[in-house]
């Protein structure tokens, strides 16, 4: 077969999800390599995904805009359309934290008070 990649790809195996329809519909896939600039995905064979999507690859923490470069049965290559991007944490995980920095923030102030001279 004629390697057609400017890059070589990372064998993985890592879980990921794909986002189309303005983030609506997703599909679960798995990563099997990965570059810099694509990868190759493994789907269930009845999964539709449009020839653009979003990846998301939560392991790695990163999300990119991604399109079908090539699609055989159940596996599809891949081509990164832009530069990876830092995941957004979900508005639950948002609040979490917020309520854990502020609780962190009163038990600060309680141990200065408590660490005060009498």
């Amino acid at each position: 077969m004629l390697e057609r990649r400017i890059r070589p790809r990372n064998l993985t195996y890592i879980g990921a999800r794909i986002f189309f329809n303005k983030r609506q519909s997703t599909v679960d896939c798995l990563v099997r390599n990965l570059s810099d600039d694509g990868a190759k995905i493994v789907l269930s064979d009845s999964a539709f995904i449009p020839s653009e999507f979003e990846i998301s690859i939560a392991n790695k923490g990163e999300s990119r805009v991604a399109n079908i470069a090539w699609r055989r049965e159940s596996q599809a290559g891949i081509r990164f359309l832009e530069s990876a991007r830092r995941l957004q944490p979900s508005l639950e995980t948002s609040v979490k934290i917020r309520a854990l920095e502020a609780e962190r923030e009163m038990i600060a102030r309680r141990v200065a008070q408590l660490s005060e001279p009498a």
